[in-house]
């Protein structure tokens, strides 16, 4: 052992701090996390992109109905749907729209942001998470969150849902194919105000887990700060002495590496699979080093950590910086993965004021009156449908940056899948009849410029108000991962029993098939 290796040497104690393992910051080391997997030869690779947001959607203003279909068709109407659902039947109605071409006015408002990607824009009305209901947790934000890019057993604890989430099975996928890849295959943003609802600095949830090598999940710690995340994209833009810090952290690492094997023998089973979860995250942090060297992306003019305006003003410029660096990283073939978080955004935002989630998605929701939530829900739908355009914008913003970017025969949005989604339907906590947005097809391997609505005739597993509900979501996530191409994927129970508990279809029991693809998707 070297002279200087010998200047890093630590007790058990600061090794396991300096690996992340020792107090409550277990997986804040801020370490980016998996590789991916590149083109195969004369192709583009195929990308996507996770948003993430929080509190459902309003069924209102997002729903497309048939023309022929009177007002009230499909839509919540007061405290009930007006579709047999609410009543405890199932319903038989699904039709599909034609979306290409369609213009501002064509779309529902929801959608109207989305007008020019109107030919690549998918919607699918009707999903089901029915792996909401194999956990036991009662808090559908926390449920909602763990499963909705996962597929995995609601709600074994709030930082644990039992299984990776998608974005983290896909790169670590990827980077088995293509060994040269670095830890920046998957990208994970996070858009926080100063401060959370409850106070803390941080989201109230995760969607986001890696693998924690004893059968869990851990939550992965989304980058908040622009700053930080260019200096991982593209450190030499950001430090000029980047190669004198470079040399030093290759230092650390490997004194770290050296103090796992001093350690590794001396603690239990648990303890070393953490360990050794660490240790690759290490290993990655210098392969990472290794492979960007002193190259530097072209970073987009105006990306930086926003320091002027309102709350609401930074919030969205770096909603805005981290598009641009997603545009960034996948045109320099950086990451294939992406995902963005939108944590508590601010109220005045979308012309209002007040919590967000009490005082609009609570009365928007269909069934405010009934669960005793009150409020004007007229002035809560129109607050909440700002919230969705508002969304809605941030994804065209992104779509547009990467439409502009040629690739092969076409651009490297053309070779995307951009995929929104929410942790619950709507604001009174439910997960049937939840809706995805998606623009890109993925490379074709979707039919893009259509809307899906799919029956809701699947006895429910989450045994809350609604008795039917749709095509479980686990199939959009199997189909996601079928379209980039990365073999056969498992999630942690096929099958969950269905069953009807109130209503004329009382007692009727079906086992619901998570496993397969969604047809209507696929190309």
């Amino acid at each position: 052992m070297s002279r200087r290796t010998r200047r890093f040497v630590m007790d058990r104690r600061q090794a396991l701090r300096a690996m992340g393992l020792a107090g409550a910051g277990a997986m804040g080391c801020g370490l980016a996390l998996p590789r991916l997997a590149a083109a195969q030869a004369g192709r583009s690779p195929r990308r996507v992109v996770f948003v993430l947001a929080e509190l459902g959607w309003v069924a209102d203003t997002l729903r497309m109905r048939p023309p022929d279909a009177p007002p009230e068709f499909g839509r919540y109407a007061g405290p009930w749907f007006a579709d047999p659902v609410a009543m405890g039947l199932p319903d038989e109605d699904a039709y599909t729209l034609d979306l290409a071409g369609m213009g501002h006015g064509d779309l529902s408002p929801a959608l109207a942001p989305l007008a020019g990607h109107s030919g690549r824009l998918t919607v699918l009305d009707g999903l089901g998470l029915h792996s909401a209901g194999a956990g036991s947790v009662v808090d559908a934000h926390r449920i909602g969150h763990a499963v909705a890019i996962s597929g995995g057993a609601g709600g074994f604890d709030r930082r644990n849902n039992g299984l990776p989430s998608l974005d983290q099975r896909m790169a670590t996928r990827l980077r088995v194919l293509e060994p040269r890849l670095t830890d920046l295959a998957a990208l994970s943003f996070t858009v926080l105000p100063e401060m959370g609802r409850f106070g803390q600095v941080g989201p109230n949830y995760d969607f986001r887990f890696l693998d924690n090598g004893v059968g869990g999940g851990v939550p992965v710690p989304g980058e908040t700060r622009v700053d930080a995340a260019l200096a991982r994209l593209a450190p030499g833009t950001v430090a000029p002495r980047y190669g004198r810090l470079k040399a030093m952290r290759t230092d650390v690492l490997d004194a770290l590496s050296f103090e796992y094997t001093r350690i590794a023998g001396r603690v239990g089973a648990e303890d070393r699979a953490r360990l050794e979860l660490h240790r690759d995250l290490l290993r990655d942090l210098a392969a990472r080093d290794a492979a960007l060297g002193d190259s530097v992306c072209a970073v987009p003019e105006g990306v930086g950590q926003p320091n002027a305006g309102d709350a609401a003003a930074r919030y969205e410029a770096t909603s805005r910086s981290f598009a641009d660096l997603i545009a960034m990283a996948f045109s320099c073939d950086i990451a294939r993965v992406a995902s963005i978080q939108f944590a508590d955004p601010p109220t005045t935002l979308f012309g209002a004021g007040g919590d967000l989630d009490s005082g609009y998605a609570h009365p928007a929701g269909p069934d405010y009156q009934r669960n005793g939530v009150g409020g004007d829900r007229a002035a809560a739908v129109e607050v909440m449908t700002r919230h969705m355009q508002w969304h809605a914008q941030q994804i065209a913003l992104l779509a547009d940056r990467l439409a502009a970017m040629p690739e092969g025969d076409g651009t490297v949005l053309d070779h995307t899948a951009i995929v929104w989604v929410n942790e619950m339907t709507h604001g009174n906590h439910e997960f049937d009849q939840w809706p995805v947005v998606m623009v890109g097809d993925l490379g074709g391997a979707f039919r893009a410029g259509r809307y899906i609505r799919f029956a809701q005739d699947t006895p429910t597993v989450f045994g809350r108000d609604r008795q039917f509900c749709g095509v479980p979501h686990t199939r959009l996530l199997e189909s996601l991962w079928a379209g980039m191409e990365l073999g056969p994927i498992e999630f942690a129970a096929r099958t969950v029993p269905g069953v009807v508990r109130t209503g004329p279809f009382e007692g009727m029991r079906r086992d619901v098939v998570l496993g397969g693809t969604l047809d209507a998707l696929m190309a």
